[in-house]
């Protein structure tokens, strides 16, 4: 008790309780859409995964019962308009699951693979997105802070980096390990204060509605975007509608496949050792449980195609995925992965209002496309 009575020792102990208590109310989302820009959303994708699997779990054996056969989509925010009813067209009889989210690479993907397999649920097809923007270790910064647990961390931590992860290595790193702690610990590394963001916040931006136009703050359209997104990702069963159909001038589009590379293709090109084991482990059970799988590279603008090759990126990503798979196909002889770039496929859409997303209305002739590969091992 003299131990309370002396104010030298006791007052740190009460401002690290006042610190830490006001960096958890960072975690409330009353106060994270005043605090981060509002068009900083991509958490909330992650958030919807949770509520998106106990969905599955709760139908998935009334469907399966009926006949009905599930498939899954795992990828970025590009693989994110993947209808299931536009699936099932082509292949009837079917639903489809969408697990990706904003910038998630391999590591994100298998870890939901594995909470879903957990359940004893069994897909009847997957598509994979991969492309050397998933497999690159750029692609680990939004999983690790907004998705995982620390087991999974704990499984594929890579105590050999020597060791090949397009064959038998790779993993994460201890940096991975500290980073992911200190999201977990700390609301303001996970959810920085951006106080110019906060300011922007209130400013009123111009949106069409219906016919016309309407002045809407940034919390506004945040908030809008929120409940839209919740919505519709059980309606769609995870699939985010983007209604964006707008290109840019070529001279932008140029200039925003400069930047896309700057943000998510390392120089010199390396694929993420995390990433590559993680994808390898992924296509080794579903080929192991002789699942139709197709891997796919989404369709990007041409210059973004050239960088890619620049950088030496397309080939060894490619590479490396060939190679896993003609591995896999010798090692389990019933294996069904199928490997397409879409961009060597000819599509007749090209529309795409980024450098590296294409507009909604080319996915039902990708969706085709990708369907076409597995459709007579359904």
């Amino acid at each position: 008790m003299e131990f309370l009575k002396n104010p030298f020792l006791v007052r740190p102990f009460i401002i690290l309780g006042i610190v830490l208590g006001l960096d958890k109310l960072l975690l409330l989302q009353a106060v994270r859409e005043y605090t981060t820009s509002y068009m900083h959303i991509e958490d909330h994708f992650y958030d919807t995964r949770e509520d998106l699997l106990n969905h599955l779990k709760e139908h998935y054996t009334a469907r399966k019962a009926a006949g009905e056969k599930l498939g899954l989509i795992f990828g970025t925010s590009r693989s994110g308009e993947f209808d299931s009813a536009e699936i099932s067209k082509i292949a009837p009889k079917t639903y489809t699951y969408n697990f990706s989210a904003p910038q998630a690479g391999h590591s994100y993907h298998a870890y939901w693979l594995q909470r879903i397999l957990e359940q004893n649920i069994r897909p009847d097809f997957v598509l994979l997105e991969s492309d050397p923007i998933t497999l690159s270790p750029n692609a680990n910064r939004f999983p690790i802070k907004h998705s995982l647990d620390i087991s999974f961390l704990l499984k594929h931590i890579d105590f050999d980096s020597d060791a090949s992860p397009w064959r038998n290595g790779g993993g994460f790193s201890t940096e991975h390990f500290e980073r992911f702690l200190l999201s977990r610990m700390f609301a303001a590394y996970r959810f920085p204060v951006d106080l110019r963001a906060a300011a922007r916040n209130r400013e009123s931006h111009i949106m069409p509605v219906g016919p016309g136009i309407q002045m809407v703050t940034g919390l506004e359209i945040r908030r809008a975007m929120l409940a839209q997104m919740k919505e519709a990702s059980i309606r769609n069963l995870g699939g985010i509608p983007n209604p964006h159909a707008l290109e840019l001038p070529e001279n932008l589009m140029n200039r925003d496949a400069e930047t896309m590379a700057s943000l998510h293709l390392p120089r010199p090109y390396h694929t993420g050792r995390a990433q590559t084991r993680l994808f390898r482990e992924m296509l080794e059970g579903l080929a192991r449980e002789s699942i139709p799988t197709v891997v796919f590279w989404p369709p990007v603008v041409s210059r973004f195609r050239e960088i890619m090759r620049e950088t030496g990126a397309q080939d060894m990503a490619r590479s490396g995925t060939t190679e896993i798979i003609e591995r896999l196909g010798k090692d389990y002889p019933k294996a069904k992965l199928r490997f397409v770039e879409a961009d060597s496929k000819g599509m007749q859409c090209r529309i795409f209002f980024d450098s590296i997303h294409i507009a909604g209305k080319c996915y039902p002739e990708l969706t085709k496309l990708l369907l076409k590969e597995i459709q007579s091992d359904l």
